[in-house]
């Protein structure tokens, strides 16, 4: 199919609901498991024992969600921090 000006600026598709839940759900979700086995993990064997492949093992997920969702395990750690800040900031509030 050739480009003409309309299909080079059409938005890009957002993909379909999936079991009725829309895709950005279901990559919150599944970074809201990637937090938590992080946080797991790191309490566990420790930042720099951590490995992706332990850490997706935890969230029962496949690393390429993982680095859908975070460029390292570092990003992944300041991930945590902040979620946990916001969750204490939420209780003292």
């Amino acid at each position: 199919m050739e480009k003409t000006l309309e299909t080079a600026h059409a938005p890009a598709k957002k993909g379909r609901p999936y079991g009725g839940v829309a895709p950005e759900a279901r990559a919150a979700e599944r970074r809201d498991a990637l937090i938590r086995a992080g946080t797991r993990v790191f309490g566990t064997v420790g930042f720099r024992k951590a490995t992706v492949r332990a850490i997706c093992q935890e969230a029962k997920l496949n690393d390429r969600y993982f680095y859908a969702a975070f460029d390292s395990t570092e990003a992944l750690l300041r991930a945590t921090y902040q979620q946990h800040a916001e969750d204490l900031r939420a209780q003292v509030s």
